[in-house]
């Protein structure tokens, strides 16, 4: 895991990068002035104090993982609803999501952003989001599962150290 985790990390800030440079060089529209939205939104976000960051990482991370596992419940146009109503839920509340700011910061970074926006922001926000969604994954929502599940089908440990279902 804790191999994975920084590996996915990396690769979602690599991607959103990517995605914020084929925008910007594709003509990107919200990024000419740097008193627009994203640029109020992005600077606000890195400017925000680390315990703010944090519990909203991990009321952000809590939803969206609420919306899989609601998702894996249910079939058809229900998983949509699921996931959309739990999704509108973190961004209308102004949640905080590691990989959504990833993508929000880049996009910001190669537009006409502002001097008071910098990469000891956008680095603050990152630490303290990822940690809030860290805590929320595998605290709350671990135990959670792992509580909810009956004993009988929980994972157990192999003799060499691997872990296999029950």
């Amino acid at each position: 895991m804790w191999t994975v985790l920084p590996q996915t990390w990396l690769g979602n800030l690599l991607g959103s990068v990517l995605v914020a440079l084929m925008y910007y060089y594709g003509g990107g529209s919200l990024l000419p002035v740097d008193s627009s939205l994203v640029h109020s939104v992005a600077l606000a976000k890195t400017t925000a104090p680390a315990e703010v960051l944090f519990f909203k990482g991990i009321l952000c991370n809590w939803l969206v993982c609420l919306a899989i596992w609601m998702a894996l419940r249910v079939e058809g146009a229900a998983k949509f609803i699921a996931i959309w109503w739990c999704l509108l839920a973190f961004i209308a509340s102004g949640y905080e999501h590691s990989v959504a700011n990833m993508t929000l910061f880049a996009l910001s970074w190669f537009g006409q952003h502002g001097e008071a926006y910098t990469l000891g922001g956008i680095g603050h926000n990152l630490l303290w989001v990822t940690l809030g969604n860290m805590v929320s994954g595998m605290v709350l929502m671990g135990l959670g599962y792992w509580y909810a599940t009956p004993r009988a089908q929980r994972p157990q440990a192999s003799r060499n150290g691997a872990r296999q279902a029950a």
